[in-house]
């Protein structure tokens, strides 16, 4: 469904599921309020409070200020996104605060709030916030520095797909080879539980302009796949464009990818419908 952009799909089912699911409270209502804002729903998130009385006060709470974000209304929003909550419930909360400030031009908050919350992140998510919050102030040699830091980390399936969905939405040739190289080097299997990742950084070598790199990943999916990726190639065109495309929701839901990929794919398309300035 996220794949398919089935925004009004997405916002029912994960309302149900949180309360259904409370264990994965948090990636539902990270779906919920993702679908809202691709389609500027606000007057959906109005309902739930009333509707849902017995959800946790962190989730109203988020449903409230995402709500006022979607109206436009910046300033009634920013008090109770600046809060911070010397132990928040869940590690989603001050995560939501800072990307929502990074996303609203308030990076200098943020980055009180990544200090603030300095041992209450997964330190892996702070630091991609910080890559975030460094680049936004076009600070390059601080976004090197955190990147090459990060490199350091083991390459799990969750890192992996964290460095494509960053590099997605910011290409960078100097930094994708840095990720690639050290990609190869943690000789993941072409299999099936590994594909998604291959293709991702796939994507990711597209974008940075890295043909020569992209073909080499596109050849071991084909010798696995024994197939020409037609689809992965496709949608790599497709994102090369800065243009929203309406074949986005064909493509991509033909390609296995990690959700935090497709959650950047589908930010970058929504940013082209935004008019240049």
């Amino acid at each position: 469904m996220l794949a398919r952009a089935a925004y009004d799909k997405i916002q029912e089912l994960a309302l149900g599921m949180l309360t259904e699911d409370p264990a994965e409270r948090a990636a539902w209502l990270n779906a919920l309020l993702f679908s809202c804002r691709q389609t500027g729903n606000h007057a959906f998130l109005g309902t739930i409070a009333t509707e849902h009385p017995h959800l946790p006060e962190w989730c109203t709470e988020l449903i409230g200020i995402e709500q006022l974000l979607l109206q436009n209304k910046l300033a009634a929003a920013l008090p109770r996104l600046t809060r911070v909550y010397r132990q928040p419930v869940v590690a989603y909360l001050p995560y939501y605060q800072i990307d929502r400030l990074l996303r609203h031009g308030q990076g200098d908050r943020a980055n009180e709030l990544l200090h603030a919350y300095r041992s209450l992140l997964p330190p892996d998510e702070a630091a991609f916030l910080r890559l975030r919050y460094y680049h936004t102030k076009e600070r390059l040699p601080q976004v090197t520095s955190e990147f090459d830091t990060l490199l350091h980390y083991e390459m799990a399936p969750r890192i992996i797909a964290q460095f494509c969905a960053y590099l997605i939405n910011h290409p960078n040739p100097a930094l994708f080879t840095r990720f690639y190289d050290r990609f190869g080097r943690a000789n993941l299997p072409m299999d099936a539980s590994t594909l998604h990742l291959y293709q991702a950084t796939y994507l990711a070598a597209v974008l940075a302009g890295e043909s020569g790199q992209a073909e080499q990943i596109a050849t071991r999916i084909n010798q696995y796949t024994s197939s020409d990726a037609r689809a992965l190639r496709s949608l790599g065109t497709l994102l090369k464009g800065h243009a929203a495309d309406p074949r986005l929701g064909r493509i991509l839901p033909l390609v296995p990818l990690p959700t935090e990929v497709i959650y950047a794919i589908l930010d970058r398309q929504s940013a082209a419908l935004v008019p240049a300035k």
